[in-house]
Order: C-alpha cells, then structure tokens, then sequence
C-alpha cells in the first residue's frame, strides 16, 4: 500500500483523562494484564443530564460528570443480574435507562436516584429456558422496548414490551433473522421523508397499505450478515418487514446516517463497512478492510497501523454520499485514526485526524467511542480503564488539510488475534459512535 499525497494529519492529545483503576505503586505494581471486568465497553450520554454512563464487562455501571471528569455514581445491579449486553435510553421526566443481559432480563434504572436505583420492571422472553439478550432499543414516543435475543431453539427473536405493562412482550418476530440479532436501533426522530416501495394487496377491495412512522421503525443486524427494516408497530410479522439488504460478513453494529438522503451504515466482523439507502436498500458504497497499513519508508510522524475497527461516526465523515467515512480505527497502543474516503480514487482512504494515546492516555486496546456533535468532543475508553475527552477544535496548531491517503487494497492480516489481544466478540458491546446507546459489537 502507498500514499497518494504523503502529509501531516493533526494529532491530538485527549484533553481530559480518568483512569477508573488506582496507578501503580512500589508496594502495588501494574498488573501483568488489564481486569476484564473494568474495560470500558460502552460510552453513553444521560439524558438531561452533564454525564456520561459507563458499561463493563460486569452487571454494574459507572456515572462519570463531563466537567469535573470524575466518578460521580456507580450504580450497583440487584443479586443475579449478568453481564450488561445492551443499554438504552428513555427521554423524558422518567429518567430512565434500560439494560439488557445474557441472563435473560431487562432491567430498568433511575437516573434520578443515587445509585440508579434499579427498578423492578425486568422484562424477560416466556419459555421454559433463559432466552440471552444481545441488543437492545427504544421507542419513548410509541413506549417501546425491543430486544434482540441470541440464537436459542432455532430461533432469534426480537421481542417488543410496553415497559409500562413489562410481564410479558406485546408480541415477538422470529423469522427475520437466522442468528443472534446483535444490534437494534430506531430511526432518529429527525428522520422525514422517508418511504418504501411497499407492494399493494392483489384484492382490489384491500387499501393499500400505508407508510410506517417514520420514528416506529426499527434497523436490526444479525450475524447471519442480514441487514433489516421492520415496521415495530405491525404486530404481523409477515406485514412488518420493510426492507433487507444481505452484508458479506457477520453485523457487527449498524445505525442511521443522513448523507445524501437517509442510509443506514453497518460494520462487519471482518472490519468492513457498508453504507445502504434505507428506502430500497441500495449498496451506496462498501469498504471490505479498514486494516490498513502505511508502507515502509514513510516518517514515523506519519506511519500508522490499524489493528481494528472501532466504531462509525457519520457526522465525523467528510466523503461524498456515495463513499466510506467517519470510521475510527485504533491500534494495540491505544492510538486511534478517523478515516475518510479521499475526493479521488475511491479506493483510497484518508487519515483525517490521529488521536495519540501513550503516556497521557489510553495504552491498551479501545473498546468504545462516543462524539457529542454539539461540544465537538469524543469521548474514547479502552481496556486499561482510561477514559479520555478529546475535543476535535484542538488541531495542536497541525494543517487539518494536509491529510493521509491510503489505498485500501492494501490490507494487513485478517487473523481472529492481533498480536496477541483478542478481536472482540459479536457478544460484546460497544456504542455506537454517533450518539447512540450501547449495542453489541465484536473486535
């Protein structure tokens, strides 16, 4: 692989940094690995409120204030909970966050109260056997909870609750998907316009069916790499679907993105990205790797490696509408890439901005990305525990148009291990960048 126009892209030093373990001493050294159960795996904003919340790989949250940058709350989950696959948001006076896990419940808190406060509304899939959640989403406007659940029977299940009557889901769809349904998301609010080429009914006494609300429909992805939009407001299953679009690998993540008209954006368990119109689910444009290398030669000021994908971030994309862009890539060093697809040849990426970790910040792999578009900043956390602020208006004096164009037929290794860390799980969770909830991921 080369560089088109060999440059400087602005490196970037986090602005804020918490390291939610204590630092090595004498008396207490570093341990030789990092404790999975203080990874950071998700970032996730509270709604009306300056902070962030924080999932592991445990049953319990982290509440850190963005200002002081410092732990304000933790929320402790009731006896029997497991591991945290999924959190959402609820907007509105309730203040409440919902999260689902692989022991089967959902389960809600209360952002008001010291503590979460978790709530007794736990929601579970009816069966004899505990049916694992992977994903979850929110409707507030339709007082909607749907979660996607693993494969368990033969069947993967998204199943729809009113969380204001939680013993049992208002109906279940099973046939869309053939395997875990690893993430969920309802379109945004801000969404119009919007319409899908449904087919009329054959019986000329049959109206013809009518539009779905734009904010009743619901994104899924599954490792068997389908792609589908649903109306969550059709109990019918046979009548809910909307459109599908078949990905080369394994969904990893998936969200919405306006960029040329409403698409939807999906990464792959083999590090790729697809970007799709979500009217007819047309393939806008795809890039099989984002592991990319420099080649030899090239000063180490701007040599870069890509050990993975981290996350999407549409609005950090400066491509056309037809192209690849806002994907942060990361390194087993802790340093993180923003890449974008050239104004040339579509088959090169740009390296937009680097975000440096090292001695202040992350030194280990980063598991999750969150950008807060209205204060320009991203916040990143990484196995080491360390979670950084970064503000995209610091470009540290650097040209932000002298970018770094790499041809992305050059691909590294596609091997499951990265020098020696684990690639992440389709059952692990991971936001989505762009302001969303928490969702499964995989690295």
């Amino acid at each position: 692989m080369s560089f088109v126009q060999p440059g400087q892209s602005p490196h970037l030093s986090p602005s804020q940094i918490l390291s939610l373990t204590a630092p090595p001493t004498p008396s207490q050294p570093a341990p030789s690995s990092p404790d999975p159960t203080a990874y950071i795996l998700s970032i996730n904003p509270l709604a009306n409120s300056p902070s962030l919340l924080l999932t592991h790989a445990t049953s319990n949250l982290t509440v850190v204030d963005r200002s002081s940058f410092q732990v304000v709350d933790k929320w402790i989950a009731p006896n029997g909970s497991g591991e945290i696959s999924g959190v959402v948001g609820q907007h509105g006076a309730e203040g409440l966050v919902w999260t689902c896990g692989k022991e089967g419940g959902i389960l809600g808190w209360d952002s008001r109260v010291k503590g979460g406060k978790a709530t007794n509304k736990v929601m579970r899939v009816p069966g004899g056997k505990t049916v694992p959640l992977l994903s979850l989403a929110s409707s507030a406007e339709h007082h909607l909870l749907a979660a996607g659940t693993e494969l368990t029977n033969h069947e993967a299940l998204i199943a729809y609750w009113d969380p204001r009557s939680p013993s049992q889901p208002l109906y279940t769809h099973s046939t869309l998907h053939s395997d875990d349904i690893t993430t969920l998301s309802f379109a945004p609010s801000s969404l119009h316009s919007l319409t899908f080429p449904l087919q009329p009914s054959t019986d000329p006494d049959i109206p013809p069916p009518a539009q779905p609300q734009s904010s009743a429909i619901l994104l899924s992805g599954s490792t068997d790499g389908l792609l589908a939009l649903s109306n969550a407001l059709e109990k019918d299953e046979d009548e809910s679907t909307l459109g599908v679009g078949n990905g080369e690998a394994s969904v990893a993540a998936a969200g919405w993105e306006e960029n040329g008209g409403w698409g939807v954006w999906m990464r792959n368990d083999m590090d790729g990205v697809e970007r799709w119109d979500a009217s007819d689910f047309t393939l806008r444009s795809k890039a099989e790797s984002l592991r990319l290398d420099t080649p030899e030669g090239v000063p180490s000021t701007q040599a870069w490696t890509t050990d993975y994908l981290i996350d999407v971030v549409p609005s950090l994309s400066t491509a056309s509408s037809s192209r690849i862009g806002g994907c942060l890539v990361g390194d087993n060093a802790g340093n993180i890439a923003l890449f974008n697809a050239s104004n040339g040849d579509d088959e090169d990426m740009v390296i937009s901005k680097t975000f440096r970790g090292g001695f202040r910040g992350h030194r280990d792999v980063v598991r999750a990305a969150y950008y807060d578009s209205s204060s320009q900043t991203m916040y990143t956390g990484s196995e080491d525990s360390v979670l950084c602020s970064w503000s995209l208006n610091d470009t540290s004096g650097k040209d932000e148009d002298e970018d770094v164009e790499m041809d992305k037929h050059a691909q590294v290794d596609g091997d499951d291990e990265m020098n020696g860390v684990k690639r992440r799980r389709p059952d692990e969770p991971m936001l989505g960048g762009d302001g969303g909830w928490g969702k499964r991921g995989r690295r």
